[in-house]
């Protein structure tokens, strides 16, 4: 059960980030307007505030004080990042090439 639970978060992490995150960072006005750089800052900030956020709310520790489960969160969001971080880079660099070609 918990690989079939890795999987399916995993699984609905990396369509987020494609589906959603990348297009929202990778739109014309976005990317040229501030520059890539700024673009692709933008978009590890959404990712990153995303998986505290769902691990804060997934968490099974019942703790009565939420300011120990957020920064458990936060510690569990940044070892995640070594999952979510390389898709986040190599889809937004493909969709930033393809749009910069589209131009």
């Amino acid at each position: 059960m918990t690989y079939l639970t890795f999987i399916a978060l995993s699984f609905a992490a990396f369509s987020f980030i494609t589906f959603a995150v990348v297009p929202f960072v990778t739109r014309p006005a976005m990317l040229f307007d501030k520059g890539p750089a700024h673009a692709r800052m933008m978009g590890i900030l959404i990712c990153a505030v995303v998986a505290v956020a769902v691990l804060f709310a997934l968490n099974p520790d019942h703790m009565t004080d939420l300011k120990p489960r957020f920064w458990e969160a936060a510690g569990l969001a940044g070892f995640s990042a070594i999952f979510w971080l390389p898709w986040y880079l190599f889809a937004f660099t493909r969709r930033a090439n393809l749009v910069k070609e589209k131009l």
